[in-house]
């Protein structure tokens, strides 16, 4: 509101409160009563209003409890309202100054919310005939307030409001049979509905084609065909269900407009009540209008609640990223697209991937079209599943011109016949260009054996060399029926097989080598030599990596050594003796370089747990936390066997004992080193990280960590 309108308001006459007022006022004595823990003062009225109108404008004088039963004759704030310009302004009394702010954001005395606001009979008229609505109570001029705001917003925005809305003018009308379309075959999920039978009943109304049919031996929730029109269904006892609804669904109507074209996407859903359920209710909202031009740019729009203020079309982002493909598939109304491949859809292929797949997401592959070209020429050349698969974010192709589709795709003619006749996607794509790259040729059966089972022509480079692809593929299954592991797993056991046989100068290229007959021992073998050949070397490196771990293991050998009855716990005294129990164990904690990081940070220490008897010889090697926590404890090839629970009583003792050597130092380190694994062990499971192969393949590793531990504390101190 301009100054010179603002200077006039404040020539006008103020309302002065009235003799009803303060005598009402006068009479009004708080009442303290207890708010949020707090004790208020309460008035009955704690507010007072008087309304005049002067020059169109409706004056709103407001008087706070306390102020005009001490005397005051001025309002706390003088309200203005012009109608006919949609506008108000405030005046604060007390600082002088104008606030634009609606009533519920100005400041309020402590009593205003839970006392009364009085308004005279007289008034209330005034402001019902000037407002035209309401009941003249004080919420009116609130509710009043808010619909200006909004409306003034609107205005503002109307800028950018107005060139959406003129895009939305575009939009052709829906078809004359869009409803019974979607009822029938935008909607994919239908029932069979009978009533029951003793004896079973013999026909049912099937809401596909709406036809009384018939059945045989229906049973509940039990899917099957139409007898009439083969569509699938789901039976339904007329007597069993009050309601049924469908999933919602997506499906898509493709129009000409002035743009290009619009593809609009709908969400659709039946319900169903037992008593009308050959006559279902449809719902089918529209969510999303993407426009398309000729060359694929798009602009996409969203039906939502704009600025927390009104429902209405929104400029919105498009699906380009191939992630959304999958999820927003759907039905897709046929009627209009033979006009639209004659012209807009010519040079898209999108027609014919409608008519291969009966769900697709129109958008995402015409977004995708304007950065893949080549789409345009793998769906014209039949190529469905490879379309679809790129579609999916299932593989990426190098190049993304335009050319003869082989030489793109980097195999030859008849290869590309080929894949067209076996339908083929990206995997069986790759082998082929394995084929013609090293000019070998593969049956189909081996590769959709390999594709079968997700294997890529690049995980078989370090044997492709040496073995035929039916070789690998006989070979892996033999050791899989020997190990009865994943032929994944065995692949990856192979693969670091022949790596570690490289770094130990054996000949890799005799078959006895590499064709292994026992690859399981002979990779146990071969771990066994690299660890004997590594020991030293990799001491070495510790020690030049982690300064000062040596004196770290040697401070702490005297608090964690321990001997009672059967059992005896050893701290190690060098890097060595740690990489002598990896060795002996064939474990991991030599391998693993976060171990000896933990020892010289003091997070945590590497304990050696053996048997009185035969003390020399490695039994359970523990990892353990200042104090006595134990984190892992863990015998040959990272097992736990049930022997461990005979030492559980032993290791309890050892904890007690621990706790009485620790200092406060102590105290601090395992303070810390708990906070760690805390927040490791969240992460872990948050990230969902799995173990890979082995004993616990495909377990999660906090929960085996976790069932490992044997944290020490005052209850675990009684136990023992």
């Amino acid at each position: 509101m301009h100054d010179m309108k603002k200077k006039r308001l404040l020539e006008l006459e103020i309302p002065k409160p009235t003799e009803e007022m303060l005598a009402i006022a006068e009479k009004d004595i708080p009442k303290k009563s207890q708010i949020y823990w707090r004790n208020r003062d309460v008035y009955q009225y704690g507010t007072y209003f008087r309304l005049q109108i002067e020059d169109n404008i409706l004056k709103v004088s407001i008087f706070f409890a306390d102020q005009i039963r001490a005397g005051r004759k001025l309002p706390a704030y003088m309200l203005f309202i012009d109608k006919e310009a949609d506008e108000f302004i405030t005046f604060d009394m007390e600082s002088n100054r104008w606030r634009e702010s609606m009533l519920c954001n100005l400041d309020w005395p402590a009593y205003y919310y839970e006392s009364g606001k009085y308004i005279s009979g007289k008034d209330s008229e005034i402001m019902k005939n000037y407002l035209g609505e309401g009941t003249g109570e004080y919420y009116d001029l609130q509710k009043y307030q808010y619909a200006v705001r909004k409306r003034q917003l609107i205005r503002r925005d109307k800028k950018e409001t107005d060139a959406w809305d003129k895009m939305m003018e575009q939009v052709p009308e829906l078809p004359k049979d869009w409803e019974h379309w979607v009822a029938k075959t935008g909607i994919s999920q239908h029932f069979m509905f009978y009533e029951y039978k003793r004896g079973g009943a013999k026909e049912g109304y099937c809401s596909h084609c709406r036809k009384m049919v018939p059945i045989k031996n229906p049973r509940y929730g039990k899917a099957g065909y139409c007898s009439r029109c083969r569509h699938p269904v789901i039976y339904k006892s007329i007597g069993k269900f009050g309601r049924l609804r469908t999933e919602r669904e997506v499906i898509y109507l493709i129009q000409r407009c002035e743009f290009g074209i619009v593809v609009r996407q709908f969400e659709a859903r039946s319900f169903y009540r037992k008593s009308g359920y050959k006559i279902p209710k449809i719902s089918c909202d529209e969510v999303r209008r993407t426009f398309f031009d000729s060359k694929w740019r798009g602009k996409a729009f969203y039906y939502g609640c704009y600025k927390q203020r009104e429902y209405r079309w929104i400029k919105g982002g498009i699906y380009a990223e191939a992630w959304n493909y999958k999820w927003y598939k759907g039905e897709v109304y046929r009627r209009t697209l033979p006009d639209l491949e004659k012209k807009e859809l010519k040079h898209s292929g999108l027609v014919k991937m409608i008519r291969w797949k009966r769900f697709i997401d129109p958008e995402t592959f015409l977004a995708s079209l304007r950065k893949k070209p080549i789409l345009e020429q793998i769906v014209k050349a039949e190529l469905f599943t490879l379309a679809d698969e790129l579609l999916e974010g299932k593989g990426i192709l190098e190049d993304y011109s335009s050319g003869k589709l082989s030489k793109i795709l980097k195999i030859d003619r008849n290869r590309l016949q080929r894949l067209r006749r076996v339908e083929g996607g990206v995997q069986y794509l790759k082998w082929l260009q394995y084929e013609k790259k090293y000019e070998k040729n593969i049956a189909n059966e081996e590769i959709n054996w390999f594709v079968k089972n997700n294997f890529t022509a690049e995980q078989f480079e370090f044997i492709l060399d040496r073995m035929s692809p039916l070789q690998i593929k006989n070979y892996l299954l033999k050791q899989q029926k020997l190990s009865g592991e994943s032929l994944s797993s065995i692949l990856r056991t192979w693969k670091d097989y022949l790596s570690m046989a490289t770094r130990a100068n054996v000949d890799v290229n005799d078959a006895i080598i590499y064709r292994a007959s026992r690859l399981n021992q002979r990779h146990q073998e071969m771990v066994q030599t690299i660890e004997d050949m590594n020991a030293a070397m990799k001491a070495k490196e510790i020690l030049a990596a982690y300064e000062g771990i040596d004196k770290v293991l040697l401070e702490e050998k005297g608090k964690y050594d321990y001997q009672e009855g059967e059992y005896a716990i050893i701290a190690p005294e060098k890097v060595e003796d740690i990489l002598h129990e990896g060795n002996a164990l064939h474990h991991c904690v030599d391998k693993g370089e976060h171990y000896f990081e933990r020892i010289a940070k003091r997070e945590s220490f590497i304990l050696f747990l053996r048997k009185t008897e035969d003390i020399e010889t490695p039994y359970y090697t523990l990892e353990v936390e200042p104090g006595g926590t134990i984190r892992q404890k863990r015998t040959k090839y990272n097992r736990q066997l049930d022997d461990i629970e005979q030492a559980e009583t032993f290791l309890r003792r050892w904890q007690k004992v621990i706790r009485k050597r620790m200092t406060e130092d102590d105290w601090s380190l395992a303070d810390r080193s708990k906070k760690i694994r805390v927040k490791e062990l969240k992460e872990m499971r948050e990230n969902k990280v799995i173990v890979h192969g082995g004993l616990f393949g495909g377990k999660l590793l906090a929960d085996l960590l976790e069932e490992d531990m044997m944290e020490r504390n005052e209850v675990m101190d009684n136990v023992a």
